[in-house]
């Protein structure tokens, strides 16, 4: 289960007084919404005879998250022809090897980005996982030396990413900022990222080892802290906070599908394939409820279409546990149904009935499909 911790402003003015401080021009992305168009002071660093980048939010592909910080963000996809989208630029002065920098950019990921396959020369929605890669080079889009590496954005909403990070091999004037696929996929996939608000490089005297626990001569280019828009926080006693907005939030599908991805990253279940129990506390209340939170916000938002029919389907290699998982996610959400007006069923993945579904929301690392009957 995702427990995070934010890079406070506290820390950062720390940074900013210990020394070094690295900038970019238009970090932020700031440019004319426009569909093939990087924003000013960043080049393309796309393979050649492929499109370039998008300046987001900009409706030719259906891409419509606000901006995180300003008006525009940069959009770049991976392709399911092997090539992906990446942008340079220059900073201000290099970033020196052997040093440390903190650095941090907000990351998401669009749930609609419709465009053309480059394999199949047909409608696609661009809508994999994907991941970040940051580059050091000597000249523009010069991939001299990979620095980090996010982990998978998967979330429809924005995630705050804060790396450590050290050249190694050299000192580099340019970074790139590249799209690539998640991890262990079999093939090339049509993904998008969203990318806003990049911080300035801040250098570290002592690598964070204060801050962050880490020390220079042990895994020094990390990420470091995700921030995702919450749906869950931790109070001071260690009790969970689920968050839930008013009704009203879910004035839309991108709304609704952003929230559940937040869900489906918090649904937790144990080795035999049952929910995991938790203590938690609704925003603004004093009640202490035991039980389940994350089926709690799921049975919630679905509150919010009550006219509408859905089907939560479970996925597991393990079949005995996947039928247990079915069984145990029933539960939770039956538990719901006096309280709030919703119709969900929850069932188990079936191959020859499922394969092509279009799915509302799905969290294939999780196993969680969700559809709309």
């Amino acid at each position: 289960m995702l427990r995070a911790f934010l890079l406070t402003t506290a820390f950062l003015a720390t940074f900013l007084l210990s020394g070094q401080v690295i900038t970019m021009l238009n970090p932020g992305f700031e440019d004319m919404p426009r569909h093939s168009h990087v924003p000013q002071f960043w080049t393309n660093c796309g393979p050649p005879g492929e499109s370039p980048p998008d300046i987001q939010p900009e409706l030719t592909f259906q891409v419509s998250l606000p901006a995180y910080e300003g008006n525009t963000y940069l959009g770049l996809v991976t392709r399911d022809n092997d090539t992906w989208e990446g942008v340079g630029t220059t900073l201000s002065q290099p970033l020196e090897k052997g040093k440390c920098y903190a650095f941090s950019i907000s990351l998401a990921r669009s749930l609609s980005y419709y465009s053309v396959s480059r394999e199949k020369n047909m409608p696609a929605n661009f809508i994999a996982p994907t991941c970040l890669r940051i580059w050091g080079g000597n000249d523009l889009c010069e991939r001299g030396e990979l620095l980090a590496t996010s982990s998978v954005v998967d979330r429809g909403l924005w995630v705050v990413c804060t790396f450590i990070l050290s050249p190694l091999e050299e000192s580099y004037s340019n970074i790139v900022l590249e799209v690539f696929y998640e991890e262990n996929i079999l093939f090339p996939t049509n993904g998008n990222l969203l990318l806003d608000d990049a911080s300035a490089f801040v250098f570290l005297p002592d690598c964070g080892a204060e801050t962050y626990g880490i020390q220079e001569d042990t895994n020094i280019t990390k990420e470091v802290t995700t921030t995702p828009a919450k749906v869950f926080s931790v109070l001071e006693d260690n009790t969970l906070n689920l968050i839930l907005p008013s009704l009203d939030y879910f004035s839309g599908p991108e709304l609704l599908k952003g929230f559940i991805s937040n869900i489906f990253d918090d649904i937790e279940f144990n080795a035999k394939g049952n929910l995991v129990e938790e203590s938690y506390q609704i925003e603004g209340e004093k009640e202490l409820r035991s039980g389940y939170p994350a089926t709690h916000a799921l049975a919630y938002a679905l509150n919010a279409y009550p006219g509408e029919e859905w089907e939560l389907v479970v996925f597991d290699k393990d079949k005995e546990r996947q039928q247990q998982r079915v069984t145990s996610l029933k539960g939770a959400m039956d538990d719901w149904l006096f309280s709030y007006i919703f119709d969900c069923q929850v069932s188990g993945y079936n191959d020859a009935l499922d394969y092509d579904t279009d799915w509302f929301y799905k969290s294939v690392a999780n196993g969680l499909y969700l559809r709309m009957l």
